[in-house]
This record gives C-alpha cells, sequence and structure tokens, in this order.
C-alpha cells in the first residue's frame, strides 16, 4: 500500500486498478525510481523463483519420464519446450523463450545458468566414465 501511495506523491497520477511494480522484486524498496505501474502479467513476470521451485531455474521441473522439462507460460498461453536429459539446456531453452518473446523487457528473470549444477553424464564427464565402467564390468560378467 505504501508503494501505491509514494507512487502517487512522486508522480501526481492515481495508480486506479493498475499494480505499482518494485522493479527489484524487493518489496521494501520504495524508492521512485524503483516504482514503476502494470497489470498483474507484469507482476507475475516480475517475480523470482518460487520457494517450491526445486530445479532453481524458472520454467523448469523434473518431469515423470526422467528428464527435466522447460515450458513457459505468458497471457494465459503454455509453452512447451519439450524434456531435456541436462537441466542446464532446459533453462537456456527457457531463458531463449523470455528473450524471443521479449519478457526479459518486462522484468521476467534469466536463469543463471552458471549458478546451476546438474548431474547429466553431459555436465559430469566422470559421471560418464562411471557409468561405461560399471556396465561394462556388467556385461563381463
Amino acid at each position: 500500500m505504501a508503494s501505491r501511495v509514494i507512487y502517487f506523491m512522486a508522480n501526481g497520477v492515481d495508480p486506479g486498478e493498475l499494480e505499482v511494480d518494485h522493479e527489484d522484486q524487493n518489496s521494501l524498496n520504495n524508492n521512485v525510481g524503483n516504482l514503476r505501474l502494470g497489470g498483474r502479467s507484469l507482476q507475475t513476470h516480475n517475480r523470482g523463483t518460487q520457494s517450491n521451485n526445486t530445479s532453481g531455474a524458472v520454467g523448469v521441473t523434473w518431469d515423470k519420464s526422467g528428464k527435466w522439462q522447460a515450458q513457459l507460460k505468458h497471457k494465459g498461453e503454455r509453452f512447451y519446450l519439450g524434456v531435456h536429459t541436462c537441466k542446464i539446456d532446459a533453462a537456456r531453452v527457457v531463458n531463449d523463450k523470455i528473450i524471443e518473446l521479449k519478457l526479459d523487457k518486462l522484468g521476467k528473470p534469466l536463469n543463471v545458468l552458471g549458478a546451476l549444477e546438474c548431474e547429466c553424464c553431459e555436465c559430469q564427464p566422470n559421471k560418464r566414465k562411471r557409468l561405461f565402467a560399471t556396465s561394462l564390468a556388467a556385461s563381463l560378467l
């Protein structure tokens, strides 16, 4: 509520039905430069990773197929971006779609690929060697 009052005092415009969004996602930062008007769509895009997110990446979930599913929702339309063995690849595909739809300009955060950890064989070359050695040893028995 304070952000609405501050926005009105600084800009002389009543937010009315619109929502006042905090660009930096910090609801306690009511500096005028951090406040902007927008609808529910802007608020939805300008939120970080949800607390129940287990992948650590926006738009990436574990699929029952045993792979990482990439998807994005915008204006009620769901964009299915495939399933991927590598979590980082799935996050990269989501980032590409966010940029294609220009959602990053609305504040939709991009996944920080370097901060993600993945246990797939492509990301863990030693894991691939261990799996190969294990399967080779099993075939020799």
